[in-house]
């Protein structure tokens, strides 16, 4: 990376957005109830926050003078990405661990995850953007 940095596009931001909706959506179909028997409830409604949010950032359009803000928060979303993958193969092996361990159960003393900042921040900009987009149609 050059001293002057790195000049930012829309199109630079839809690429990113591109990249990662079909790695979104594919880690989504895998990450259902029925996929994944021993997730917790809380860490299914907490990933279909972060799909509906990540939806509506991608469908949002890519603003020139704000294109260096949604690139960040593009590649932010990568890493949000990853470790949702984490929390999901975590959470997906608790049914073939030890054969007490019945298909479907979740043992008590697992520790639920902590929903990352960065989510927290993408569903409240959703639900600011949907509620101001609400406003404009008015």
């Amino acid at each position: 990376m050059s001293i002057l940095g790195t000049f930012v596009t829309p199109a630079s931001v839809r690429e990113q957005k591109n990249r990662l909706n079909p790695q979104v959506h594919a880690l989504d179909a895998s990450f259902t109830p029925e996929t994944c028997p021993g997730a917790h409830p809380e860490t299914l409604a907490l990933w279909r926050a972060f799909v509906i949010a990540w939806d509506v950032f991608f469908k949002t359009d890519d603003g020139f003078f704000t294109a260096g803000a949604e690139y960040d928060f593009a590649l932010a979303q990568e890493v949000e990405l990853n470790n949702w993958r984490q929390i999901i193969a975590q959470q997906c092996k608790l049914v073939v661990g030890p054969s007490n361990v019945t298909p479907g159960t979740v043992p008590t003393n697992q520790p639920l995850p902590e929903m990352p900042t960065s989510t927290k921040l993408l569903i409240g900009g959703g639900i600011g953007l949907g509620i101001l987009l609400l406003l404009k149609l008015k």
